[in-house]
């Protein structure tokens, strides 16, 4: 799955631990994420399995500050700041 991610904690008061697809419902990721509520996450060499559920809408906020923080020269702030908010997903780390 590919998405982009919000920022690190010490940037934002928005948990880095949301995701959001930029193309929001339209998104096959997305409806996976929901359907499974499972997913993997590479970085930095690593492979981990996360659950992924709906964020708690009263982050959603605080997510668009971190995106036009971190994003503020993109051209993709504003697609991702508009459309795909309701589609705003928690990442969990599972235990294996």
């Amino acid at each position: 799955m590919k998405a982009y991610l919000a920022v690190r904690r010490e940037q934002s008061p928005a948990p880095s631990d949301i995701v959001r697809p930029y193309q929001g419902e339209h998104s096959r990721w997305y409806h996976s994420a929901i359907t499974k509520r499972a997913g993997q996450v590479t970085a930095a060499g690593r492979n981990d399995d996360v659950s992924l559920t709906p964020a708690d809408p009263d982050l959603l906020d605080a997510v668009n500050a971190a995106y036009r923080t971190t994003y503020a020269t993109s051209f993709y702030l504003a697609p991702m700041t508009a459309g795909p908010r309701a589609t705003t997903l928690q990442i969990s780390p599972t235990t294996r």
